[in-house]
């Protein structure tokens, strides 16, 4: 049997085992891409929490889809217009699981962008692989863990070994709730990241 073979399967054992209210065939998707779900999503839920991160230490925060939206079409227009990006360019994004990933990875596709995800823990040599396979021309880097030393030297070394890599540091903006006693608040704190690009 071909490995791209497609296989009907009689028997889906699994179906039963579905709740009654849960139809076991999906529905149609009638948006056209990612970007018009998030848009979908912002005008529906607006001001309804997205996304939370809960870190061990006790700090946390959250995105509503609005933010989300806003947050994203400005990154978008960073890479298409500060950076120059063109349609189709990829975009290699290593961060970690954060607030900041939504706001990127819909940012890039808004912008009509090819997303690379890529490892935080890769070694300079699968990142060296990763950024030429897939051609990518910039690359998005947290230093919400602050970029020591090693791993700075180790990036640039990676950098200098990619084609069409350049370093600049940009400005982002996370977006920080904490609880008070009486309200939430919401703020927003620029903190520094390093993007690499043409």
């Amino acid at each position: 049997m071909p490995y791209l073979e497609r296989v009907e399967m009689p028997q889906r054992p699994w179906l039963d085992h579905y709740p009654s209210d849960v139809d076991p065939v999906l529905q149609d998707v009638t948006l056209p891409h990612v970007p018009a779900l998030a848009r979908q999503a912002a005008s529906t839920y607006a001001n309804t929490i997205a996304f939370t991160q809960v870190m061990a230490n006790g700090m946390n925060g959250s995105l509503k889809y609005r933010e989300v939206d806003v947050h994203s079409d400005n990154f978008a227009a960073y890479l298409r217009e500060t950076l120059g990006l063109q349609q189709g360019d990829r975009v290699a994004v290593q961060i970690p699981n954060s607030l900041a990933y939504p706001i990127v990875a819909f940012g890039v596709m808004k912008a009509g962008l090819v997303l690379v995800n890529t490892n935080p823990l890769y070694t300079a040599s699968e990142m060296t692989h990763q950024f030429k396979d897939s051609g990518a021309k910039v690359l998005v880097v947290s230093d919400m863990f602050e970029l020591d030393c090693s791993r700075r030297r180790r990036l640039l070394n990676v950098v200098q070994h990619t084609r069409g890599f350049t370093i600049r540091q940009v400005r982002r903006f996370y977006v920080i709730s904490h609880a008070t006693s009486h309200r939430r608040a919401a703020y927003i704190r620029s903190h520094p990241t390093y993007c690499t690009g043409q």
